[in-house]
């Protein structure tokens, strides 16, 4: 039954998977608002949404969760994930009641047998089963959650519709199938930058100009003392009480043996702490202690921590004679990149004023090499040159031979190309293809018309989130 519920469910439930790719600020944008009105999660259209009515949403998508996990127990629940999930529902069924769709029982009836039977009659015991041990629902919950997503379905058979072209099935099949083979000089920056000299008149012009972007967020300094998951059960009653009689979080290193004190530079919230990883909220509650405060024990991923703060800094933009050398640094890229350009139009001109129509010959004259690439295709890395989408375009548009007549600038420095050799698709496997690279293209184009319907909703509904319902 699981099985027939997978292979008949899945384009129904395609909607759900919008939440991978919808981008978080159509859910979330407004999380930084506040709310004077106490358990209100968010607004639609002037309505308060609260926790308590919120929750059924939330119920839907763990139905969902469990439908698609295959597990009974999922042991890894993502609950940003599902209460995103729980949003898109609200958002999908405030929309449809406001079209007035409704679902009769017959069709709730003819989905259960279509889902989870293969079209066959509905077998009491094994429905009872699968909603009772598998959802650990009631059968009733079940059927107004099909009801629900039968709303949801009738909702975009209304408002989404897409096709695909000929042309688009065609193109899609050559990016995947058609592989070319290119010639290319590659002008490095490190052979540049040495080259280039940076007056101290530069540095400050370029600082006063984009002083802003070097706006420092604020930063707290902190002493700490990290106390790995598995040791901790051995000292935890000496160290409650090392912490309880502690004067400064010295007294705690020296009390216990084993125990090391570190100290960090100053760093942001978004910093790791060294030795530890990322810790944002243990970064935040230190701007909150005392100088040398000590924090209470604290629980992270892999172990505990205590900590005190010794300083903080307020957000500021650094003087200049304290960022100088990456001031430096960034005018010297800049100028690098813009040389590199400029070295790299020049060869092409000169192609096209002496008619050189060698890549190879035109590397030698300005004494650099010019190498091959084996085959590739559309979307693949370019050995020794990169991923540049427009370079690809470029080549997989020219005829044999050709020097595209463009200058790509990629990490490590700008590059010409000539397109040497091609390899075309071939036709008869092409139309033995075509309809499944169609189905796919179909499946790609509904998923972003539906994306872009719930974010039409979104913000038809005027909907604002002012914080998570798990926090």
């Amino acid at each position: 039954m699981l099985n027939a519920l997978k292979n008949h469910h899945i384009k129904w439930i395609l909607w759900a998977l919008v939440i991978i790719i919808v981008p978080a600020f159509v859910f979330f944008g407004a999380a930084s608002l506040s709310s004077n009105k106490k358990n209100t999660l968010a607004s639609i259209k002037g309505h308060d949404v609260s926790s308590q009515e919120f929750r059924k949403y939330l119920e839907l998508a763990r139905i969902d969760m469990l439908i698609n996990s295959g597990e009974r127990r999922p042991k890894n629940i993502n609950t940003p994930v599902m209460e995103q999930q729980a949003w898109q529902y609200y958002l999908l069924l405030w929309k449809a009641a406001r079209d007035n769709i409704n679902i009769s029982d017959r069709e709730v009836v003819l989905a259960l047998q279509n889902y989870l039977f293969g079209g066959d009659k509905l077998d009491p015991r094994a429905y009872n089963q699968f909603v009772k041990y598998r959802l650990r629902i009631s059968p009733r919950t079940y059927e107004e959650y099909l009801r629900k997503k039968l709303s949801i379905n009738r909702l975009f058979e209304n408002y989404v519709s897409v096709d695909v072209s000929e042309e688009e099935i065609l193109d899609a099949y050559k990016k995947d199938n058609e592989k070319a083979k290119i010639a290319y000089l590659e002008i490095p920056f490190d052979q540049i930058g040495p080259e280039i000299e940076i007056s101290d008149e530069q540095i400050d012009a370029f600082y006063q100009k984009n002083k802003d972007q070097f706006r420092e967020e604020p930063k707290v300094k902190i002493k700490y003392i990290y106390i790995n998951e598995n040791d901790y059960p051995s000292i935890k009653e000496n160290l409650e009480n090392a912490v309880a009689e502690a004067e400064k979080i010295a007294d705690i290193a020296e009390s216990i043996q084993g125990l090391d004190l570190k100290e960090t530079d100053f760093i942001s919230v978004r910093s790791p702490i060294e030795g530890i990883g990322w810790e944002p909220e243990v970064l935040q509650k230190a701007f909150s202690l005392e100088q040398n405060q000590i924090s209470p024990l604290t629980r992270i991923h892999n172990g505990y921590l205590i900590f005190t703060k010794l300083d903080q800094r307020q957000a500021r933009i650094p003087e200049a004679s304290e960022i100088k050398d990456t001031l430096s640094q960034k005018i010297k890229e800049q100028k690098t990149k813009k040389t590199a350009l400029e070295k790299g139009k020049a060869i092409l001109s000169e192609a096209e004023q002496k008619d050189i129509t060698c890549l190879k010959t035109l590397a030698k004259n300005n004494n650099y090499e010019c190498k091959e690439t084996d085959f590739f295709k559309y979307f693949d890395y370019i050995e020794g040159v990169g991923l540049n989408e427009d370079l690809s375009k470029a080549v997989f548009s020219a005829e044999k031979k050709d020097i595209i007549p463009e200058v790509y600038s990629m990490p490590k420095g700008v590059y010409l190309v000539q397109l040497i050799d091609f390899q075309s698709i071939d036709e008869k496997k092409f139309i033995e293809e075509k309809n499944s690279y169609q189905e796919k293209l179909l499946s790609q184009k509904d998923l972003m018309a539906r994306i872009k319907f719930i974010q039409q909703i979104a913000k038809e509904a005027d909907l604002k989130i002012f914080h998570s319902v798990f926090k």
